[in-house]
């Protein structure tokens, strides 16, 4: 397959920083798309305005998207990364990519969500099918969810990764032996001549009997555009082996990272482990049952020391050597667990492997020597709640895994519409301080949007009690009485959720639940979709307040209170870690990122240009200026203590601007 020819970057390239005002320390916000549709030659001077010849989906790019573009190509061509907040509405896939394909090398385009592997696998086909172009592209999504064996669908992802060897190296994976011959060859061809989706990779696949896996990592060894899950770059052991089989040299590769306020959490928790006394107690019963005596005497010793370290309730930091086992002792447990594997296809065993594997720092990757030689940017807690206990082994630092990707390549995008603060998120990342950050507006208009401050209940934990409970639900009631249409309700937790409900006098009230299977978050929706004035009641950080993505269903939020919850011991010492390395511990690691779940549950209410709709922020903290200063400098929140009043003018078209 021949490649295309893609135009030189330069007569695009427009001087971004002309167009910029501070917001913040290390913030830039965009103000205009004018200034920037100049662009610039090589002695800075303002050279003739034209339109730039490029690889952009659609007739030309709407002036907000037209200013981040710039902003990208500029960076780009000076060698540097960009970390900008771009709004839901920007369009910020294309003016991603539009930029970083004219630049020499492979483009890998990361995102935690496989709705965003969609919207950028059908932006590429728009490229080609507009440009004519030939555009090779692979989608790649976690391994697991690729295969086509029955046993893969139920089994936990760390267990998944042993079984797909196991039955490779058995000769058991009738898939990977079809993938290759020629019918992999057959499918490979197939799918490279337009960019398709992971979906229809696994099609193919199947349809020819082959690995899907296998053939997206075949497309990925001549493709552009690759889209990937965060793992392929940022999972230490999962990069090295990417990269080879791609033929990436991750120098030479432009990074975009999307949905990126996702990616410091995302990289901790990959980073983490926890030991359970159920897990020790399945792992022992398993050994028995399968008479793997020396593995089973391990186990014995493993709890042992778990149980010592237990306090009798609450938590405690304890140290890496207070629970050990020896080189010889680990060893049965990896063959005991390989060994149950292969006749059961899951072993419990394995897990307890994995966690030692990052408790002692077996695998290299996860010990970061610190000046006196000790590990840094992890803790170990012992914690015992209600009776269950635990082992936790956390990763305090996402820039350890982070800060190499980012800045070994060519340049990195990294993006989201709630990226606040932009240099939160360089920090955390582990980006220069030199890097630029931009912030910008909202494209949808002003007067599409009422934000409303309710200084009149609070769910701070001194003052909860039944009346303010009630409180709360009176102003719920009222608001939802002046909204025309469906309204989404977000609470700082399911228990707060709970004790507020019971005094609501809306009925009926749909609830989302923890831990919800697809099929019930689909039936949820779709009662929600098909309701004139229904009440969704969930959770900031839950399943709707960012996957929900449903234009012209509501027409009011309200956000109730602040999803602060009290500072455990983990986040205790998040702070002080991040207090130490960027003197901002408390912004970083306890108020800001419940801030980026407030702005998350908002943004679900406006979705497209044309939605109109009201935002309630229900507690008075969200008045104290600590916390106002927060949100996006182009929101215009009023405070307001009779909210039905300004939502009913609102609605009826008479003057907002003031407050009720």
């Amino acid at each position: 397959m021949r490649l295309f020819r893609i135009p030189d970057t330069k007569p695009f390239i427009a001087a971004a920083g002309n167009a910029c005002t501070m917001k913040r320390e290390g913030t830039v916000t965009m103000k205009g798309a004018a200034e920037t549709a100049a662009t610039r030659g090589d002695t800075g001077k303002p050279n003739q305005v034209h339109k730039p010849t490029m690889l952009f989906p659609f007739a030309q790019p709407r002036k907000p998207q037209q200013s981040l573009i710039n902003a990208i190509a500029g960076a780009l061509a000076s060698g540097r990364s960009i970390v900008a907040n771009a709004p839901t509405g920007l369009g910020k896939t294309a003016a991603s990519l539009a930029p970083s394909l004219p630049v020499t090398g492979k483009v890998i385009f990361l995102t935690s969500r496989h709705t965003q592997h969609a919207i950028a696998i059908k932006t590429l086909q728009l490229i080609q099918e507009r440009h004519g172009v030939v555009l090779p592209a692979a989608d790649i999504i976690g391994k697991r969810h690729f295969c086509l064996q029955d046993a893969a669908a139920n089994m936990p992802p760390s267990e998944f990764p042993e079984y797909c060897k196991n039955m490779r190296e058995s000769g058991r994976c009738k898939y990977y032996k079809a993938s290759r011959g020629h019918d992999g060859t057959v499918a490979v061809g197939e799918l490279s001549v337009v960019p398709s989706s992971f979906a229809q990779v696994t099609t193919s696949s199947a349809r020819h009997g082959v690995c899907p896996y296998e053939t997206a990592m075949e497309l990925a060894k001549k493709a552009r555009v690759i889209v990937a899950d965060y793992n392929y770059l940022f999972q230490p052991r999962i990069r090295e082996s990417f990269l080879a089989r791609s033929n990436i040299a991750l120098k030479d590769a432009v990074v975009i990272v999307d949905e990126a306020h996702n990616l410091p959490s995302r990289l901790r928790e990959m980073a983490s482990a926890r030991l359970t006394a159920y897990m020790l107690s399945r792992a022992i019963k398993e050994c028995r049952t399968h008479r793997k005596r020396d593995a089973a005497k391990a186990l014995r010793e493993l709890e042992r020391q778990f149980l010592a370290l237990q306090p009798r309730d609450g938590e405690r930091l304890v140290q890496r050597d207070e629970v050990w086992l020896d080189e010889d002792a680990v060893e049965e447990l990896i063959i005991a667990a390989e060994d149950i594997r292969l006749r059961q296809q899951r072993s419990s065993v394995h897990g307890i492997v994995e966690f030692l594997d990052k408790w002692l720092g077996a695998d290299g990757s996860r010990v970061v020597p610190g000046q006196d030689g000790a590990e840094t940017g992890f803790i170990r807690i012992a914690r015992t709640e209600q009776g269950k206990q635990s082992l936790l082994y956390r990763c305090l630092d996402p820039s350890l895994f982070s800060g190499e990707v980012l800045q070994g390549c060519k340049g990195a995008i990294v993006m989201s519409g709630t990226l606040t603060p932009t240099e939160m998120y360089r920090d955390l990342l582990g980006l220069p301080k030199d890097t630029p950050c931009l912030a910008f507006p909202s494209p949808f208009p002003h007067e599409n949007r009422l934000l409303l401050i309710v200084p009149k209940t609070t769910t701070r934990f001194a003052k909860r009690s039944v009346g303010q409970y009630a409180d709360i639900a009176k102003e719920i009631d009222a608001v939802v009485a002046a909204l025309p249409g469906n309204c989404a309700v977000f609470f700082p937790s399911y228990a707060l959720r709970d004790a507020v409900a019971v005094h609501l006098q809306h009925r009926p009230l749909l609830r989302e639940q923890a831990g919800m299977e697809k099929e019930d978050k689909d039936a949820l929706l779709a009662k929600l979709v098909g309701s004139k004035h229904g009440v969704l009641l969930g959770v900031a950080a839950g399943s709707f307040s960012e996957g929900l993505d449903l234009p012209g269903v509501l027409s009011g939020v309200i956000v109730v209170g602040l999803p602060l919850q009290k500072p455990d011991l983990e986040t205790q010492q998040l702070i002080a870690y991040y207090d130490k390395r960027y003197g901002r511990g408390f912004d970083y690691g306890y108020t800001f990122p419940a801030l980026t779940k407030v702005i998350q549950s908002a943004g679900r209410c406006i979705r497209r240009e044309h939605d109109k709709g009201v935002v309630v922020f229900l507690d008075e903290r969200y008045s104290w200026s600590a916390y106002k200063s927060c949100f996006p400098t182009d929101w215009r929140m009023d405070a307001s203590l009779h909210p039905g009043r300004a939502i009913k003018a609102f609605f009826d078209g008479h003057d907002h601007g003031k407050k009720a």
